[in-house]
């Protein structure tokens, strides 16, 4: 007889309200945990790559438009596709922008589970409202301004009651209104006519706490006209009250060095993570366009036998995000763990590669990160006192450089330099390259010979944009970079100093 698989437990998990940074740690482990990831239109893509496995199935349920038989019936199917899957014993995660509990359909969603008896859990998000506060500079409590706070929405959803205008136009506290951007001129007029002064202030903010940011401003009588001359368009929320005079000063979310500059980043995307959280930070909007990018090997066997032998090693070596991201999959597939390396230490060449290796096994604290994220950096900090007569093994991409097992082998090291993943030149999006040649970034940020000479293939004829500084790593890339025929406005020495190197190269062009 056939046994019925347990039902797989489902998450509903609020993403936050734009910028993946605000995930909770706890979303972030249930879905490095999942089997399948159900998400919505307005998740940042990194979410993805940088939290789920490889191996996990990541299915796109977003919906276009608000309202409609058509978002029913696509709510009924991720309904349909949440049980499917957990009563296939698969661990699932919903992801949902902002809250799920707060205009996201989460409470239909844990009601449907629980008349299945699949069990469920939800983990909170930063709801797009908090984000929109905190970034836009609008404290929707303030002593003296405005003691109470409301969430609602602008559109009554299929078969549901539409707002309380009345009640709302009788609040003198602050107002947010959801999914208000194609409703707001009936918005501010109902305001009004319920009893809102037409002067009361009103602040529209459009893709809250992503660097593409924008924020705009008026009153009640105004601000539907000073909205559809922007161009607003959602996601966007519009906040009412005066607490929304209280703007200007706070406004540090526009203060810093790289808003409203766009930034072409053309790194990996495992290695892209830090470095565009680094330039984000500093107020860039950023664009990925890799071009390299990395798959597992052709065949484990290699990988498998290395790492059943990783305890007779004095080191093992990691060289790159990407490498340790894929051997924390290989030692769960093998239903290893930390101990698989038994006394070997670790090194990681780089602290985003450490950083990867603490958040994915158990119990990893590498035991050496350089200063210097390169091979002459690994080979100082270890010493040659330290290399000779030592047993290193190498985990790296199939077509890493020579020169790292080159320098151990010269010091007396015995080296196994093993491929753990294949690097290759993914297919281009060529909108972006597009815009790349239009001259549509600001700067763009090239750290490997390789991306360089594939960057100058996909471009064509085009010739480099003349408005666009161009910003490498180390002069290795340079070197490359100016076979081109190009030129380096910038050489940033690694990659914790790229934004202030971005920066300088934009403010001193």
């Amino acid at each position: 007889m056939t046994r019925r698989a347990v039902p797989g437990p489902v998450a509903l998990v609020g993403a936050g309200p734009g910028d993946p940074g605000l995930l909770t740690e706890r979303g972030a482990r249930l879905l490095r945990h999942a089997d399948v990831v159900l998400y919505d239109r307005l998740i940042d893509p990194r979410l993805l790559t940088r939290c789920v496995k490889t191996s996990a199935r990541t299915i796109y349920v977003g919906k276009e438009k608000p309202g409609g038989a058509s978002r029913d019936r696509e709510q009924r199917r991720i309904l349909d596709l949440m049980a499917r899957h957990a009563r296939a014993g698969r661990r699932v995660v919903r992801l949902k922008g902002g809250d799920p509990y707060i205009f996201g359909r989460g409470g239909e969603e844990a009601l449907h589970l629980s008349s299945l008896g699949i069990p469920f859990e939800v983990v909170p998000g930063v709801t797009a409202a908090l984000g929109a506060a905190a970034t836009a500079g609008i404290p929707f409590t303030h002593r003296g301004v405005a003691r109470e706070v409301t969430f609602a929405t602008a559109h009554a959803a299929t078969g549901g009651a539409a707002p309380s205008w009345k009640a709302l136009g009788q609040l003198r506290g602050t107002i947010v209104f959801y999914m208000g951007t194609y409703s707001l001129p009936r918005v501010a007029k109902t305001l009004i006519a319920s009893g809102r002064r037409p002067g009361t202030p009103v602040a529209v903010v459009e893709r809250a706490t992503t660097p593409r940011q924008r924020t705009v401003t008026g009153t009640l009588a105004d601000i539907a006209g000073v909205a559809s001359r922007a161009g607003v368009r959602p996601p966007s929320l519009v906040i009412v009250g005066d607490a929304v005079a209280l703007r200007p000063p706070l406004d540090w979310f526009s203060a810093r060095p790289l808003f409203g500059r766009n930034v072409l980043v053309c790194r990996p995307r495992d290695s892209a993570a830090a470095t565009i959280d680094q330039l984000e930070v500093a107020g860039a909007a950023v664009t990925s366009l890799p071009c390299l990018d990395f798959r597992p090997p052709a065949s484990w066997r290699a990988v498998d036998r290395a790492l059943r032998r990783a305890t007779s090693r004095d080191w093992v070596v990691i060289t790159s995000p990407a490498g340790a991201r894929f051997l924390a999959e290989r030692l769960d597939a093998l239903g290893l763990d930390a101990r698989a390396l038994g006394t070997a230490r670790l090194a990681a060449v780089g602290a985003a590669t450490a950083d990867v290796l603490r958040s994915s096994i158990p119990s990893i604290r590498p035991d050496l990160v350089p200063a210097s994220e390169n091979a002459a950096g690994l080979v100082a900090a270890l010493g040659p006192r330290r290399i000779r007569g030592r047993s290193f093994l190498l985990l790296r991409a199939d077509r890493a450089r020579t020169e790292l097992p080159d320098r151990l082998r010269a010091l007396g090291a015995t080296v196994a330099d093993v491929p753990l993943y294949r690097s290759i030149v993914p297919r281009p999006d060529r909108g972006v390259v597009a815009d790349f040649a239009a001259g549509a970034f600001d700067a763009v940020l090239l750290t490997s010979g390789e991306s360089a000479r594939t960057l100058r293939r996909w471009l064509g004829r085009s010739p480099f944009p003349e408005r666009t500084r161009l910003v490498t790593i180390g002069p290795v890339t340079s070197e490359a970079v100016r076979a081109l025929g190009w030129r380096v406005d910038r050489e940033s020495p690694a990659p914790p100093e790229l934004a202030a190197t971005v920066i300088e190269a934009l403010a001193h062009p």
